[in-house]
């Protein structure tokens, strides 16, 4: 049997009975959580903490190669800085590409950036061109400025004028522009300026609109090789007055300032003046560069009159200009001043002296010592010779320079000159030289191709040598003889190895004239020199050699073993200046006396 219990005697079914009366006013903070669930709490990041600067700073990375370890965001962003970091706007450009009315000076925020810079950081000018109204500074070793964009109206100066340092600074892919409106050659603004910087590498860039492009200017306190070791690669260069400058200011040793520099397979289209200007530099590798001066064509007659040459380096030594595609120059092509050691080869040269008549090389200079080569260069359509030297060199230290393997071309008319003395009022040679000129060249395997008549290998008035083989040479020089039985030195003669001892047969051929048709003699003489005894003996002599009259090439020879010196005595009535051209069989060198 069921008992019933009336309804009265139950507890209601509720909250209170069952021990949660405080269910709906028990607030949040008062609700328990576990250990584990208040330590994930508390590890929350606010919004707030992560859009304020530093918030890339509690997000970790971590890269997927084996071996990676957890950095934050913040660390790995700042491996790589931008100029609008710091405030830069870079709107010079618009979206469309035209130039902006009234772009932002970013002067002073780039300034700012790149001061921040830290050893081994990058700063990258992503897609924008940043105006600079002034100049901006880098002094941050071992750091990289990297484009696509560019620095417009401003100079990127690189070290300082206080101390040398040797930066290991890289630029890359970045544009230097003096800006847009500029009138063609009318920029005065540099792309990079060197100043005490050592070892900077300036790749892939584009220089725009400028005086110079990449410069080292004239500063106080110069120093021994105080800007070097800089590498131009790959660049190209647009409407600039020069593509590489540096310059010294002519004190003593002044040349050594800059040294050990290269400008390599950058393209120049167009330099207004010269495309590589050198004054004063102590080694410097100007190679496989492509030179496009201000063309002939143009209607701008200023402009075709203020270009010089594609390339001049002067006050230097260990030079190597090779490989270069020289066109258009309005004096020389490629002009060595007081060079020292030089190599000039492999070089393509055409319509060179468009303003004024000039050679395609030209190697001039009064210097103590020289050793050159100019070889295998193709030389086309100059105005004056191909080859020009005018050094004065002293011949106790046994310069020399060879000129061997060129291809030069000769036309007596060409439709890129626009000077004002006539091509044809001057005698064109292969290989020039002036009158008595004490230049050693040796001068072989070159192949001329113009008219015959207007052009020679060689002056007939220098002192050209040519070697054909390396133990046949020659030897060219103007004597001025005055009263007949007075003997005039017209040869010094050395060792091929430098010994006191030699022998050789030596072709004398004597005109009285400066051309082919001038009266002739010829002799054939055998000079031996022992440790003490000097001897010579004429085996034949034919032609005007009675000295009959004045203009008679008629003369004895004597050999001075003391002097090294062969020795010309006018016979009879033999009077004049006469060409002197001596060709040497055997162990002997032929040297202006």
């Amino acid at each position: 049997m069921i008992n019933k219990i009336p309804v009265s005697m139950v507890n209601p079914l509720n909250r209170s009975n069952v021990g949660l009366g405080n269910v709906d006013n028990t607030s949040d903070a008062d609700k328990p959580v576990s250990t584990l669930q208040q330590s994930a709490i508390g590890q929350k990041v606010s919004s707030s903490a992560l859009i304020a600067g530093t918030g890339s700073g509690l997000v970790g990375f971590i890269s997927g190669a084996v071996g990676g370890v957890v950095r934050t965001i913040l660390d790995k962003l700042r491996e790589v800085s931008s100029p609008e970091d710091f405030g830069c706007v870079g709107d010079y450009y618009l979206s469309d590409g035209s130039v902006n009315p009234t772009p932002t000076d970013d002067s002073v925020n780039f300034q700012k950036a790149l001061t921040a810079l830290k050893v081994g950081q990058k700063i990258r000018l992503n897609r924008h061109y940043y105006l600079g109204g002034n100049n901006v500074t880098l002094t941050t070793r071992l750091v990289t400025l990297e484009g696509p964009g560019g620095l417009v109206g401003g100079t990127l100066i690189v070290g300082n004028i206080t101390s040398k340092i040797d930066y290991f600074i890289n630029i890359v892919g970045v544009t230097f522009s003096g800006g847009e409106g500029i009138a063609a050659g009318a920029g005065t603004r540099d792309g990079i300026s060197l100043r005490l910087a050592r070892r900077v590498r300036i790749d892939k860039c584009r220089f725009i609109n400028l005086n110079k492009g990449v410069a080292v200017p004239i500063f106080t306190n110069q120093q021994f090789h105080g800007t070097g070791m800089i590498r131009v690669t790959d660049n190209e260069f647009a409407n600039v007055n020069y593509g590489w400058y540096n310059e010294h200011d002519d004190t003593t040793d002044a040349w050594m300032y800059t040294n050990d520099c290269s400008f390599n397979r950058n393209t120049l289209n167009i330099s207004y003046i010269t495309g590589v200007w050198s004054k004063g530099i102590d080694g410097f590798h100007v190679t496989d560069n492509v030179f496009f001066n201000y063309s002939y064509s143009a209607s701008d007659v200023a402009l075709k009159n203020k270009k010089e040459y594609n390339i001049y380096i002067g006050h230097s030594d260990w030079i190597h200009v090779t490989g270069n595609n020289c066109f258009e120059s309005g004096l020389e092509a490629i002009w060595l001043d007081q060079s020292k050691h030089f190599t000039v080869a492999n070089n393509l040269i055409a319509w060179c002296g468009q303003k004024d008549l000039a050679s395609g090389i030209k190697i001039s200079g009064v210097i103590s010592s020289i050793y050159g080569t100019v070889t295998n260069n193709n030389i086309s359509r100059f105005t004056k010779h191909a080859i020009e030297i005018l050094t004065n060199l002293d011949t106790t230290n046994y310069s020399n320079i060879t000129v061997m393997g060129n291809n030069l071309e000769y036309s007596a008319s060409t439709s890129t000159y626009y000077g004002t003395t006539a091509i044809g009022s001057i005698s064109h040679y292969a290989i020039y030289q002036p009158l008595n000129s004490p230049t050693t060249v040796e001068a072989y395997g070159n192949s001329i191709a113009g008219v015959e008549s207007n052009f020679i290998q060689g002056s007939p008035s220098s002192g050209l040598r040519m070697t054909y083989s390396s133990r046949i040479e020659g030897y060219r020089a103007a004597v001025l003889v005055t009263a007949a039985n007075t003997p005039v030195a017209i040869l010094a003669n050395r060792d091929i190895a430098e010994t006191s001892s030699y022998s050789a047969m030596l072709t004398v051929i004597v005109r009285q004239g400066s051309t082919q048709a001038g009266n002739l003699a010829s002799y054939i003489l055998h000079v031996t020199k022992a440790p003490t005894v000097a001897t010579i003996s004429q085996i034949s002599a034919q032609g005007l050699i009675a000295g009959s009259a004045a203009n008679w090439p008629s003369f004895t020879f004597t050999f001075d073993g003391a002097s090294n010196e062969l020795r010309a005595t006018p016979v009879s009535n033999t009077s004049g200046t006469f060409y002197f051209d001596i060709t040497t069989v055997g162990s002997i060198r032929a040297f202006k006396p």
